[in-house]
């Protein structure tokens, strides 16, 4: 009984109509959920504002919605007017409101004590997937007409690029937008980065098909992110770990042409780290040529550790 319920709830969610179709933003903190319940980062229906719940409602958001500006404040707070979710605040605590809505996520994460699924939600989510899979398939053909319920479970690691770059472009440290945490836009910027490089090593062209929670290439920052808080994907490279570290200590460098550049080493150094054998070799660049690294944030790492 209660699966049925809440098909029947997920269906007519209250949301506004954008563009003539309903507002995909409680949708896409509704699949969140599920994914978090699925993965055990969600065990029990009581639980507090977390990383994992920023990053897996971007997730969804980069790859259902694309490139517009994700507001999870919105629907965590106004989720509450379909009965099966609340919001319990710390004593004495209050949101800060704008109108009927809150001002930013960062005073709901500051007021919230916990979240709260109803019971009888709970249950339908944790008792098995299949439920999860209904719930999904709900989700998306009412508020994501346009894709096919199978495509949501195609590749779960691919997002667009470009409604990821929005997102990492316009959260910056010190901005007055900053609505996610650093860990979450960390964990965004090594997922584009690695997908923009098509899970290869730009110098190596070391090729790593497995994309879990573990990646064993590196999203490594041209220009620290510590100097000019540059979460773009032109700052961004995809390398082993091993010459990431050599990039990061300026071992080498990538020129204007993007070659490799070796800085003036050891012979025992060279042998040591093996960076001879990628001299003057051309790097593996994105398809997308606006995602090419930038030559602006490449001469500063060449004038950083004396290239130039």
């Amino acid at each position: 009984m209660s699966l049925e319920k809440y098909l029947a709830a997920f269906a007519k969610l209250k949301v506004a109509t954008v563009n003539g179709k309903p507002a995909p933003n409680k949708a896409t903190l509704l699949l969140a959920l599920i994914d978090l319940v699925a993965a055990g980062e969600i065990s029990s229906r009581k639980f507090p504002h977390s990383d994992a719940l920023e990053g897996a409602f971007l997730d969804r958001w980069i790859k259902h919605v694309g490139a517009r500006k994700p507001n999870l404040h919105y629907p965590i707070y106004h989720l509450q007017t379909d009965g099966f979710w609340k919001l319990h605040l710390k004593p004495g605590q209050r949101i800060n409101m704008r109108g009927n809505s809150p001002t930013s996520l960062r005073t709901i994460k500051e007021a919230l004590l916990h979240y709260e699924i109803a019971r009888d939600l709970w249950e339908v989510l944790t008792s098995s997937e299949a439920n999860r899979q209904a719930l999904r398939a709900v989700l998306l053909e009412q508020y994501f007409g346009d894709l096919k319920p199978e495509e949501e479970y195609s590749n779960p690691y691919t997002i667009q690029l470009d409604a990821a770059e929005l997102v990492l472009t316009e959260y910056r440290k010190g901005s007055s937008k900053s609505t996610f945490t650093r860990a979450t836009r960390n964990q965004l910027f090594a997922k584009s980065v690695l997908q923009n490089y098509r899970h290869t090593c730009a110098i190596s062209r070391t090729k790593v098909e497995y994309q879990g929670k573990f990646p064993l290439l590196d999203a490594a920052h041209i220009v620290p992110h510590s100097e000019g808080q540059q979460d773009s994907l032109t700052n961004g490279l995809a390398l082993t770990p091993t010459l990431h570290r050599a990039f990061d200590r300026g071992l080498i460098s990538i020129d204007n042409d993007y070659r490799v550049l070796l800085a003036d080493l050891k012979e025992s150094a060279i042998a040591t780290w093996r960076l001879d054998e990628f001299v003057h070799q051309k790097i593996l660049l994105p398809e997308d040529k606006k995602y090419h690294p930038s030559l602006t944030h490449l001469k500063a790492h060449r004038e950083r550790w004396g290239f130039e």
